[in-house]
């Protein structure tokens, strides 16, 4: 849900005044749903879906975008990606993970890697690997808006150190209905544990359409 989340926030973002429209959908085939997302009545940001998995890039597909009454030149694109559709581990958002369970403190590592893709006529190919979610932004003004500030700083939430990661349960008891009576359990840095792509495939998917109904 962490990984989806971040997807949505930049898909949708900043300006509270987006709208998405479920562009496109193959009834015969649900493995590539499209979102278009729209400010100001004008077409920002693309979102292609890939739910098909082959190691051997058997599931990739390209997509090619194009706007009407608009000279497109070069496109912007991020990606969620995992090894595949069953994929516990390692799933990252435009290259970025986290630590990994019992060892993160919810920030990212990596460097944030975004594509910029050329256009032909106006025609922009998109290469959506299996599987995957493409995230388009149609113009450089869009990528910019949700990028933060290059003073932000982040900020943590837990300790880490040799034994472990600790919370503080007074913060913790009070977060998302946390039963006061549950303890604070205290472990040693894993290997980490993600939420399977699938899932987050299906969150991410839910939550345009949820918006798209409104």
């Amino acid at each position: 849900m962490y990984y989806s989340a971040l997807l949505v926030a930049e898909a949708l973002g900043p300006t509270n005044t987006s709208q998405v429209v479920d562009y496109y959908r193959d009834r015969d085939n649900d493995h590539h749903p499209v979102y278009l997302i729209y400010e100001n009545g004008v077409p920002a940001r693309v979102v292609l879906f890939n739910y098909l998995s082959d190691a051997n890039g058997g599931g990739d597909y390209t997509a090619t975008i194009s706007i009407d009454n608009a000279a497109l030149d070069h496109v912007y694109v991020r990606y969620l990606s995992a090894d595949s559709i069953v994929d516990q581990y390692n799933i990252k958002w435009a290259n970025q993970s986290t630590a990994g369970m019992m060892a993160s403190d919810g920030r990212l590592y990596g460097d944030v890697m975004t594509y910029s893709v050329q256009c032909t006529e106006g025609k922009c190919p998109i290469h959506v690997p299996g599987p995957s979610v493409a995230l388009v932004f149609l113009n450089e003004d869009d990528l910019n808006e949700v990028n933060p500030p290059e003073d932000d700083a982040p900020f943590t939430t837990t300790m880490i150190d040799a034994k472990g990661i600790a919370v503080n349960f007074d913060d913790l008891q009070h977060s998302n209905g946390m039963n006061p009576n549950w303890k604070v359990v205290y472990g040693s840095p894993a290997a980490a544990l993600e939420v399977q792509v699938g899932l987050v495939l299906l969150s991410a998917a839910a939550v345009f359409t949820l918006v798209c109904g409104l």
